[in-house]
């Protein structure tokens, strides 16, 4: 039930928490933040590193990386500002996703969701195939064609195109949060 800042740690960062927010910076080496019931910031310094994070009932705030980002939320919403990324993978249950990632050829991104709300911002030029699902949410994409139904007579909406020359490939999946992927 306390609050944790951490600063000028150059290693490898594993930081638990209960009840309590967490702050730490990263230079360059892998990191893992758990929470429950508290906050987590992670700051960068524009090194490379894995980011792994975890959050029941607590929102995370990870900026200023490069490399690979893997998120799980319960209840809270998960904030991303990554440079190059090869990795990008998002799970939530009534928590939102808000990210911005530059992706690398051959990268794989991987978002699900239950009920939240998945943005993604994708810094041009954008080579990548798109294969977007949701039950009940809407999919946009500012390139690319439009959603189209999965059924005639059900439910679901299915998006699937390949903007530039393909190689990175994004698969969403959502059952009743809204989905948006743009340029930049």
């Amino acid at each position: 039930s306390a609050n944790l800042t951490v600063r000028g740690v150059r290693g490898e960062q594993r930081i638990n928490s209960v009840s309590g927010d967490v702050h730490t910076e990263g230079f360059g080496s892998a990191i893992a933040l758990r929470t429950i019931s508290g906050d987590g910031t992670i700051t960068g310094t524009g090194g490379t590193a894995p980011v792994s994070v975890s959050s029941v009932s607590g929102d995370i705030d990870v900026g200023n990386f490069r490399g690979s980002f893997e998120g799980q939320s319960v209840s809270g919403d998960l904030k991303l500002r990554l440079g190059t990324t090869d990795r990008l993978q998002v799970e939530t249950v009534s928590g939102d996703f808000d990210g911005a990632a530059e992706l690398l050829p051959g990268a794989r991104v991987e978002l699900e969701s239950i009920s939240g709300e998945m943005r993604l911002a994708l810094k041009p030029p954008v080579n990548a195939e798109f294969d977007f699902e949701s039950f009940s949410g809407e999919l946009e994409s500012c390139f690319g064609p439009a959603a189209r139904s999965k059924s005639k007579y059900g439910p679901g909406r299915e998006l699937r195109f390949t903007q530039g020359t393909g190689g990175a490939l994004v698969q969403v999946e959502t059952m009743s949060g809204d989905v948006k992927i743009c340029d930049r």
